[in-house]
């Protein structure tokens, strides 16, 4: 994203709609490396994704496009803003990510989250390391 605000003048973080604009296509290109890639790693892989792309149409053909090797083994990271903003998407994005057989992460979870026991279940909590004064 630094290298979009450069190329084009812009802060991206200053504009919510265009931010999120931007990252939703992006998005949609990040699966088509992993479609070619010819790395044997047995390790998980994990990728960042809005939760309306999870949940949206495309993705599951996105999805059977991977090779085999990748199925089981991909993680999807939908961030914690999504939940507090919009929890239907996100559970929406859950029970998608769960039918194609892909690992869940929610990322950026703040520790008042943790402590107050407010989150949804997945299979990763990414934890901010630092404490958010909760």
């Amino acid at each position: 994203l630094p290298e979009i605000e450069r190329m084009f003048g812009l802060r991206l973080a200053a504009d919510p709609w265009l931010y999120g604009r931007v990252t939703e296509l992006l998005d949609r290109r990040l699966l088509y490396p992993l479609a070619r890639d010819r790395d044997d790693h047995p390790l998980p892989l994990a990728v960042k994704m809005h939760a309306a792309t999870v949940a949206g149409p495309e993705f599951a053909s996105r999805i059977a496009a991977l090779p085999a090797k990748r199925h089981g083994r991909l993680v999807v990271e939908l961030p914690w803003l999504e939940w507090e903003r919009d929890r239907e998407m996100v559970v929406a994005a859950i029970a998608s990510a769960r039918r194609m057989d892909l690992g869940i992460a929610l990322d950026h979870v703040p520790m008042t989250a943790v402590r107050a026991g407010d989150l949804p279940e997945v299979d990763l909590y990414r934890i901010l390391g630092r404490d958010d004064g909760g």
